[in-house]
């Protein structure tokens, strides 16, 4: 019988407690599921369908339906769409569409794509992994730690909270192998996530602060949405979570001109200020990894989630590709004219230093030194 699932993450982590909910409809042969999903604040929606397998974990909100048993589906037809995004572009985003699905970062842990962008010339590869843990990382890339510690230092430090269906164990396995590859293929690999390193300097004193003068009843994620809000171009807002200027800046500060593939959670570039956009979209190309095509429907109901829960524009713009795990397809689409493509916010040709100078986690960049003025009668400097 033919499964579709919808998943869904209440908003209210209130529910935590009721574990997953899920609502079987029987017509036509089609059975519909609703359960727990990642992202927060929204109620993202992924439909899968052609599963061949279903199993069950009984643990409170975990209860979802986990989908195993997938066909390989390495299709070379991701290397290659992965290798025209990057002959054409400095960057490339790839998307990962959920983080609870395993299927997706194995799809992208595959020698042929590393190969394939290193036949494009790519240098650095990008994680959304906590920058604390590059120390870790490049211990274990340099061969002083193994593959095995590196998970381990990895889990200790960020336990997942998503709990992804091959495991935390096997989550940290594919992760390596990723970097590794990158390495054998001769590129840097960065661990790139500011926002637990931000979030742990707003503990404790700024939020007791924040509580004793007129929030009594803010929670730390109130606080940390509040102090932390900004106003993008086009009116949408964002906050820790979800403003990618400095992980843009970080970016650009190491690889400057040289190409660059960045692995990340998809809504990192599917809203209207996102990654593309403030790299600049002539020079980057998003690629999305989808376990299954997403029905219209659905596409439309993200859309509305993300401005209705997160004060989020959905980018207007079609990806430069996707790629459907269960059929081992690609879906390319028409990109708009250079011309209207944004330029981006960062000079990469004044660029010198590695996304420091940072106002805490508003990502804004603090005052610069002024040049020292010149005395009276004093002959100025050529540049």
């Amino acid at each position: 019988m033919p499964i579709m699932g919808i998943h869904a993450k209440p908003a209210n982590s209130s529910l935590n407690h009721l574990g997953a909910m899920f609502v079987m409809v029987m017509a036509s042969g089609v059975s519909v599921s609703i359960a727990g999903e990642y992202m927060p604040q929204s109620y993202q929606t992924q439909v899968d369908t052609s599963l061949r397998k279903i199993s069950f974990n009984n643990n409170g909100l975990q209860n979802i339906l986990r989908i195993s048993g997938y066909p390989a589906a390495m299709s070379k037809a991701f290397s290659e769409l992965i290798s025209n995004a990057a002959k054409a572009n400095q960057f490339v985003f790839v998307g990962d569409t959920s983080h609870r699905k395993g299927a997706v970062l194995q799809t992208f842990a595959q020698a042929d794509n590393f190969a394939a962008l290193k036949r494009q010339g790519v240098k650095h590869l990008f994680l959304e992994v906590p920058r604390d843990m590059q120390a870790s990382l490049d211990s274990m890339l340099a061969g002083r730690t193994t593959q095995d510690q590196f998970v381990a230092d990895l889990n200790k430090r960020h336990p997942r909270a998503l709990d992804s269906d091959i495991g935390d164990k096997g989550f940290g396995q594919e992760l390596a192998k990723v970097a590794l590859l990158a390495k054998a293929n001769g590129m840097k690999v960065h661990c790139a996530d500011h926002r637990q390193a931000e979030i742990a300097k707003l503990r404790g004193k700024p939020y007791e602060h924040y509580v004793h003068n007129g929030h009594p009843d803010a929670s730390f994620e109130d606080f940390l949405k509040d102090i932390t809000a900004r106003k993008m171009p086009d009116g949408s807002r964002t906050n820790i979570y979800t403003n990618d200027r400095p992980l843009a800046e970080f970016i650009a500060s190491k690889a400057g001109k040289e190409k660059a593939v960045i692995f990340y959670g998809s809504g990192h570039g599917d809203t209207s200020y996102g990654i593309d956009e403030i790299l600049g979209e002539k020079r980057t190309a998003r690629v999305d990894i989808h376990e299954s095509k997403p029905w219209g429907i659905t596409e439309w109901w993200n859309r509305r989630e993300m401005k209705s829960q997160m004060n989020m524009t959905a980018d207007p713009d079609k990806p430069f590709g996707r790629f459907y795990i269960d059929k081992g397809e690609v879906e390319r689409f028409e990109q708009k004219p250079v011309t209207e493509m944004t330029p981006g916010e960062i000079d990469f040709d004044k660029l010198k230093s590695a996304a420091s100078g940072l106002d805490n986690a508003s990502g804004k960049p603090e005052a610069r030194p002024t040049a020292p003025k010149q005395r009276p009668g004093s002959t100025p400097r050529a540049p």
